[in-house]
């Protein structure tokens, strides 16, 4: 008798474990795992953030007397790059001014081409601030 509620034991676990692989096989969510071109796209749109950043904060020129101060800029960007519409919110008028200056002086923008939803690259959030 022990005999035999071994073998049904080991017949049941292998049964169980199996079918347990499998379900962990089957229930990955789709959403989770990414395409090779959608790291590549999520990537580059990294890039083109750093980029347009980069080239703005060397194109700034913190105002003289702002030490402390504080600025956000808010970019909309047409398909071909170029701005269509700027808003910088601070409250001290000399950042405001010297932040679209530098945003203006490095547009229009290159934006990369191998991207499918250009929306995720039409808005960009910048803030300056000065020390």
């Amino acid at each position: 008798m022990k005999l035999a509620q071994i073998l049904l034991t080991l017949w049941f676990l292998s049964l169980t474990s199996h079918t347990f692989a499998q379900l962990t096989d089957v229930v990955v969510p789709p959403t989770v795992i990414k395409t090779e071109k959608e790291n590549n796209q999520a990537r580059n749109i990294s890039r083109f953030k750093l980029n347009v950043y980069n080239k703005v904060m060397q194109a700034w020129e913190q105002p003289a007397d702002s030490h402390g101060q504080i600025a956000a800029a808010r970019i909309w960007l047409d398909d071909e790059g170029n701005i269509e519409k700027l808003i910088v919110e601070s409250d001290h008028s000399e950042m405001i001014k010297t932040a679209e200056k530098a945003i203006k002086v490095v547009a229009p923008f290159t934006l990369p081409e191998d991207i499918d939803d250009l929306s995720k690259l039409k808005i960009l959030n910048i803030r300056f601030k000065s020390w």
